[in-house]
């Protein structure tokens, strides 16, 4: 993305912001736009493109990376929101599959298995998860439930998984 049109869209979204407000959907939109548009600008100017290095989540993503590499089924189930876990249950008995490694095994963790460029507000994340399929990575929302943060089955993106 150009310096030009990461300033653009810098522009654009502060202009719809004050206008609209932040409800729920405008502050998804915001994220999903704002930081990979930041994150250009960044580097454009010659700084990383990373924010940080997702100190809250990271341990979240580690202990579920480990739990995948290990086949750990409770461990797995656990990383989830009860939301994605009742999806995920769902979408096991349509394709008559038991086990969560066997459901999941098409998004591999072997080798690659990260997190980074994590923005926090409230009960809500976002942060940037990496994995051997997504070696450049792609945004994911976490929501903290009982103290504790879960993945989520959303993405802004992938839009045909959210809301």
């Amino acid at each position: 993305m150009s310096p030009q049109v990461a300033g653009f869209l810098l522009t654009t979204i502060s202009k719809v912001i004050m206008l609209r407000g932040m409800n729920k959907f405008w502050s998804v939109l915001t994220i999903a736009l704002l930081v990979p548009a930041i994150a250009a600008q960044r580097k454009a100017d010659g700084q990383s493109g990373v924010f940080n290095s997702a100190p809250i989540l990271r341990p979240v993503v580690l202990a579920y990376c480990k739990a995948r590499r290990a086949g750990d089924e409770s461990q797995i189930a656990s990383s989830f929101s009860k939301a994605t876990l009742k999806e995920f249950k769902r979408q096991m008995r349509d394709e008559n599959v038991s086990s969560f490694v066997k459901f999941l095994e098409h998004d591999r963790v072997n080798k690659i298995c990260d997190v980074g460029d994590e923005s926090i507000r409230g009960r809500r994340a976002i942060a940037k998860f990496y994995g051997d399929f997504y070696p450049n990575g792609f945004w994911i929302v976490f929501i903290k439930e009982r103290g504790n943060w879960k993945f989520t089955n959303r993405s802004p993106t992938f839009t045909e998984h959210s809301p």
